[in-house]
């Protein structure tokens, strides 16, 4: 089960950061919540929008690094994301920022939209975030939103916030389900790459340090 809160710090935790913040802008009781392994999620509806913002804060059994480099491996989305039917890279428009096309299953219906997704590192590279915002899209206004990535103890913490502003009413309840579900299965794909499949893991995490290493020049 997981913690909720509603409220302005969706929109803290949210925004850009130069030092890592994460775990210091909860509660105690988010906290506490966090180190049991369980889900923080805060929820803030935004005035003529069917869908609120959610943000998703979850500890994640290894380091900031290779949590970056599982879910910047975009394709592989499908593979563990029981909503994401396919995902292709377009192209990408340099070494960090790609060009991706979605096809979501989404409630009754299929969905498809293009994302610009953006690798960046913070606090002098211990912490990573990748931002994505909507290029185009089929039955949906808006996409946007981040994943961090920072230091918690031996392992790390996950920022997730994703806002959708739909073509439709309803399914309020649906949308932060689906959201806390795909945050989930990140986390148990980063922490089963850790175990029981190292070969992938090094292959992602050779190809995020190209990447940044590359953005720097």
């Amino acid at each position: 089960m997981g913690h909720f809160a509603i409220g302005l710090l969706a929109f803290m935790l949210s925004t850009s950061a130069s030092a890592g913040d994460i775990y210091d802008r909860l509660t105690q009781a988010q906290q506490a919540a966090v180190q049991k392994g369980q889900q923080v999620v805060m929820v803030e509806d935004v005035p003529g929008v069917a869908w609120p913002k959610v943000t998703i804060v979850q500890r994640v059994a290894s380091t900031p690094e290779e949590a970056a480099a599982v879910f910047a491996d975009y394709e592989l989305q499908p593979d563990y994301l029981d909503s994401m039917a396919d995902v292709r890279i377009q192209k990408w428009t340099d070494r960090v920022t790609a060009v991706v096309d979605y096809t979501m299953s989404l409630f009754i219906l299929t969905v498809r939209y293009t994302l610009q997704n953006r690798l960046s590192t913070y606090e002098k590279g211990k912490s990573y975030r990748v931002d994505w915002k909507m290029v185009r899209g089929e039955s949906v206004k808006d996409i946007q939103g981040n994943v961090r990535f920072e230091t918690l103890g031996t392992g790390a913490i996950m920022s997730y916030y994703n806002f959708i502003n739909p073509n439709t009413n309803g399914f309020r309840e649906k949308a932060i389900s689906m959201t806390r579900d795909g945050a989930a299965s990140i986390v148990r794909q980063i922490e089963f790459e850790r175990v029981q499949d190292q070969d992938l893991l090094q292959r992602q995490i050779q190809r995020l340090r190209s990447a940044l290493a590359a953005s720097l020049w």
